[in-house]
């Protein structure tokens, strides 16, 4: 699993605290995971999840970390949290990852080959992470019999070991789990949260012969599309100080810099 923390700047405590617990419990696995992946929706409004993860073999997560304190939680009304000596009087931590899981679905489905008739090939899954509330805390509180409230959050417990951690993520419904993709399809989808679709150029019809030069040039074309890990990893975040990128022509310098300074500006406007 690759993890890329964007900003260098960024000390929440809590979203630290579920970082550090993914990167213990998942690092052989296949994925990428971002810390403050921006999405953008046609009303021009900015979302970042807090932290997205794209595992091969489990699908797209979306958790939503909160540091409160199981005091700072009143009660929940369906998807509202009432919150005491909190910085917001409600939360709908669950409605607000919802929707940004849906916004990056929406890009993976515009992609035919992500698509399975009219099933999503790539699963989407939502997680409410508290890594400052025990479960017990929950329970005691009653809010676990509170109506609508979702079953998918990743209690101070969880955090503990790293088996807890994978336990409750792959602990979804049946319907939800992610089957088999393929190496092409992976390959695809990574490239789709890189941004790599903004890049295409007009491929090659394809070729009658699969050894013929035609059909080789058309693959190395259509493999350029991506960027490798190590340029997306430089794009994407924000050093505390001055940063030197060297290599040679033609190695994608201009397009992982565009990609640095959209990023930057992103994170920082002014």
């Amino acid at each position: 699993m690759e993890f890329i923390w964007s900003d260098s700047e960024d000390n929440n405590r809590a979203e630290k605290m579920m970082w550090q617990s993914l990167k213990n419990a998942l690092f052989e696995d296949e994925g990428i995971c971002y810390h403050r992946y921006p999405i953008f929706s046609p009303d021009r409004s900015r979302r970042e999840p807090d932290i997205l993860m794209l595992h091969k073999n489990w699908g797209l997560y979306i958790i939503e970390t909160k540091g409160c304190k199981i005091e700072n939680i009143e009660k929940i009304n369906g998807q509202v949290w009432e919150m005491k000596d909190w910085y917001s009087t409600q939360e709908t931590p669950y409605s607000q990852a919802e929707d940004q899981m849906f916004s990056i679905l929406g890009k993976f489905k515009n992609e035919r080959k992500l698509r399975k008739g009219k099933y999503d090939v790539i699963q989407g899954h939502v997680f409410i992470g508290l890594p400052l509330i025990s479960e017990s805390e929950w329970k005691r509180k009653g809010l676990d019999l509170s109506p609508a409230a979702p079953l998918t959050i990743i209690f101070a417990d969880d955090l503990q070991k790293p088996d807890s951690l994978r336990k409750r993520l792959t602990k979804i419904p049946a319907e939800e789990k992610q089957e088999f993709i393929t190496d092409e399809q992976w390959k695809l989808a990574l490239s789709i949260l890189q941004g790599a679709p903004t890049l295409r150029r007009e491929i090659r019809p394809e070729p009658k012969k699969n050894s013929s030069k035609a059909a080789l040039l058309r693959q190395v074309e259509l493999q350029m599309e991506g960027l490798d890990r190590e340029q997306h990893k430089i794009a994407v975040q924000i050093p505390n100080g001055p940063q030197r990128i060297r290599g040679l022509a033609g190695s994608g310098k201009t397009v992982v810099m565009c990609m640095k300074a959209a990023w930057m500006h992103n994170k920082h406007p002014n």
